[in-house]
């Protein structure tokens, strides 16, 4: 099956999730695979799934809030910012606020979309679509972390980050400069 972001246009031949170019079309190095029990994966040429996930920035006056992941899981003991896989023919923007509201208890505004950041692990690629947010209802509750924290932006670079959220930090940091 073709990937959905490389269906021909008048306009461009260029896959709508890697910005490549498809030569021809047809030939797409990304095929969509699905994976059973989980989401939808697209597989790159390196023969690695890539694993979509949202995170929220979630922004109260100059603090971020910050989850840390549970022992015994992937990262376990790590830092993150607070999100989730995306399920099946569900948007990066959906997904966060379902997220939110099952991890977290609450209900969220997005503020931003920005750019999503791709990290190599052993097994596969994990694309994170990070999102600033604002609170709309709620006070935050860690239902899967083992804990959550308001944190200075100022302090961001203290905390012991999992791998994948490292460049969507830098990022985030090097906007607010």
């Amino acid at each position: 099956m073709v990937c959905p972001g490389c269906r021909p246009t008048q306009d461009s031949d260029v896959c709508l999730l890697t910005s490549e170019y498809s030569l021809p079309i047809q030939s797409c190095r990304i095929k969509l695979v699905t994976i059973p029990g989980t989401s939808e994966l697209h597989q790159t040429s390196s023969q690695k799934p890539i694993l979509e996930v949202s995170c929220a920035i979630l922004e109260r006056f100059d603090q971020v809030l910050v989850a840390k992941r549970a022992r015994g899981t992937a990262h376990g003991g790590l830092w993150e910012f607070p999100g989730g896989k995306l399920e099946e023919n569900e948007s990066a923007a959906e997904s966060l606020v379902r997220e939110l509201k099952e991890e977290l208890g609450v209900q969220i505004r997005l503020v931003q979309t920005l750019k999503p950041s791709d990290t190599e692990e052993e097994k596969r690629i994990l694309r994170l679509h990070p999102f600033r947010c604002t609170l709309v209802s709620g006070n935050p509750k860690p239902h899967e972390h083992s804990q959550i924290r308001w944190v200075h932006r100022t302090r961001l670079e203290t905390f012991n980050w999992a791998p994948a959220d490292i460049p969507v930090l830098r990022y985030f940091l090097a906007l607010k400069r």
